[in-house]
């Protein structure tokens, strides 16, 4: 009996201070619910001069890694867990917090979206209002409830407030083709988005819809924006490492105030056919060469100031400028020109 005792206390003395299963009724912090292949980023907790331990209950459920400031949770299957955070102080791990996480094949529509139902002459359709769910990839479908969806109201994703971490997770959205409408700033403030795919019909998108997403990469079905016939001001404002090249064609007729200002474009193309550029437009970019078509009528102030603009080649005549369209660049605008390049020499 004693050597029988000897032994499960000599167990026990091996088992180790961190926790490895939080257990039924666990006190928890924060709860998360995600869908099956989806991650949700505990943001900006960590402190890299700081040691850190993660566990996982049932990493079969979710898998929790670390990133330089991050603790990136992905749902791998159906089921509800817990991860805990530890950090070292004082030569030894202590908890900093434990999140339950709880995965689901599909989180029903109602638990995703705000949303209300319009009629308009007759039809009804769905305008979402909110997004409240916490995955990364974020899925607008084409139909709720049987009603096309329709509008995406102003401020819909946006984060409004950083301290509520509402938001900050999505990484990509795809938009369905039964939106038509995106109000003013709908995406705006995604600084971890980094892929978007606009539907095929837009007809009316208000300014600023993805302004400050920092992070942003790529635009699918860009064309969508052309088809307005407009760029709205603001768009891409911000968007510093959008840097896909961009050719503006002919059926937009005006791009306007700031559409791409602060972005990585380096590479523009403005075809024959476009009429006006709004102040700022393409400031703060990486062009070094612009040329601007015969159908340019009116450049506003500051329209690609700050960029490193080497060559302007501008086939127009009859076009209305000032001095700081071309401010803070390695070129100036004279007064009488149709070609010019600054020698770098």
């Amino acid at each position: 009996m004693k050597k029988r005792f000897f032994i499960m206390l000599f167990l026990c003395m091996m088992v180790p201070c961190i926790p490895i299963n939080a257990g039924t009724g666990t006190k928890y912090d924060k709860e998360y619910t995600i869908e099956k292949g989806n991650m949700r980023f505990e943001g900006s907790i960590l402190d890299k001069k700081k040691s850190y331990k993660i566990v996982t209950e049932n990493k079969k459920i979710v898998s929790a890694t670390k990133s330089s400031e991050n603790v990136i949770i992905k749902g791998k299957k159906k089921g509800s867990t817990y991860v805990t955070v530890y950090v070292k102080r004082q030569g030894k791990y202590k908890k900093y917090n434990t999140i339950k996480v709880t995965v689901k094949n599909k989180i029903p529509m109602k638990r995703q979206y705000k949303y209300v139902i319009c009629n308009e002459n007759g039809d009804e359709y769905v305008s979402l209002v909110k997004y409240k769910c916490d995955n990364s990839k974020v899925n607008i479908p084409e139909f709720i409830d049987g009603k096309v969806v329709k509008k995406i109201e102003k401020n819909c994703f946006r984060i409004l407030d950083e301290k509520t971490k509402v938001n900050q997770y999505i990484t990509s959205v795809n938009i369905g083709n039964g939106v038509e409408i995106i109000g003013e700033s709908a995406f705006g403030k995604l600084y971890r988005l980094k892929k978007v795919t606009l539907p095929n019909r837009l007809k009316d998108m208000e300014g600023s819809a993805f302004i400050e997403d920092s992070n942003l990469e790529k635009v699918n079905n860009i064309d969508s924006i052309y088809n307005l016939g407009y760029i709205p001001e603001y768009t891409f404002w911000g968007c510093s490492r959008l840097s896909q090249s961009i050719i503006i064609p002919s059926y937009v007729k005006k791009i306007k105030y700031g559409a791409f200002c602060g972005s990585g474009i380096s590479n523009l193309e403005i075809e024959e056919g476009v009429e006006q550029i709004g102040e700022t437009a393409f400031a703060q970019m990486k062009l070094s060469v612009v040329v601007l078509p015969k159908s340019i009528k009116e450049i506003g102030s500051g329209a690609f100031a700050g960029n490193p603009i080497s060559t302007v080649v501008i086939k127009s005549k009859d076009i209305k400028y000032d001095k700081n369209t071309f401010r803070s660049n390695k070129i100036a605008l004279p007064d009488i020109y149709e070609v010019w390049k600054l020698s770098t020499d």
